[in-house]
């Protein structure tokens, strides 16, 4: 379903990722050292650095070819894409910044209403982010990457700061939309207890010394 075959030249380093997700995996976790490109490969894929090099496949469609010199930009490939940080806009509310369109996207293939409640974010739906914790801003960010009709979700540590009771109802909430919808995923985090939850499958990239050229080979990841 998903094919990367890739490399970045960074200062003091190479990443290369060669990733072919096994039938099967819905949901794939990354895991691994600070600083040993987990961001990186989630930023290639959803076509967020341009200076990579190689190419990337999704459902018998090519993302970028570079000796095609064919590159479908971030905007085109519809990946719902929830940062560490939660980006959100500033001069929009809450209920503004979920229902975000974007260039020519609609709202919204999965059910607004329902988003909200099992998020927790009704009663703020009038605020700014401004007005928001850290937990609150992240709730949101995945409500609006939930609401933007993706074709693949990609979560970066998206549950940093957010409490427990949360935590649990927003995993199990993703578990549920996994099956329901078929959307795959990719989820980064550097807890297990998450991992486990919400993935089929798990690679866990580690580095030792800088530069160094990452390899992941489908074979990695285990059910």
């Amino acid at each position: 379903m998903l094919n990367v075959d890739c490399q970045l030249s960074l200062p003091g380093q190479t990443l290369h990722y060669q990733l072919k997700t096994p039938d099967g995996i819905t949901c794939l976790g990354v895991k691994g050292d600070s600083g040993c490109g987990k961001t990186t490969l989630l930023r290639i894929i959803a076509g967020l650095e341009q200076h990579a090099y190689g190419n990337v496949e999704f459902a018998q469609q090519q993302w970028q070819h570079s000796q095609q010199k064919k590159f479908v930009h971030a905007s085109e490939r519809n990946i719902g894409f929830v940062f560490q940080d939660a980006r959100l806009f500033a001069h929009l509310n809450v209920a503004q910044n979920i229902q975000f369109k974007g260039k020519k996207r609609s709202v919204s293939g999965f059910e607004f209403e329902r988003v909200i409640e099992t998020l927790d974010v009704a009663h703020l739906l009038d605020r700014r982010p401004a007005n928001l914790s850290g937990g609150e801003k992240q709730r949101v960010a995945i409500a609006r990457a939930l609401c933007s009709r993706p074709r693949y979700l990609m979560f970066d540590e998206p549950l940093t700061g957010i409490g427990h009771n949360h935590k649990v109802a927003i995993l199990n909430y993703l578990t549920v939309l996994k099956h329901e919808y078929a959307i795959p995923m990719i989820y980064v985090s550097h807890l297990d207890d998450e991992l486990e939850k919400i993935s089929d499958g798990i690679i866990n990239l580690n580095h030792k010394s800088k530069p160094f050229t990452m390899l992941i080979n489908s074979h990695q990841a285990h059910a």
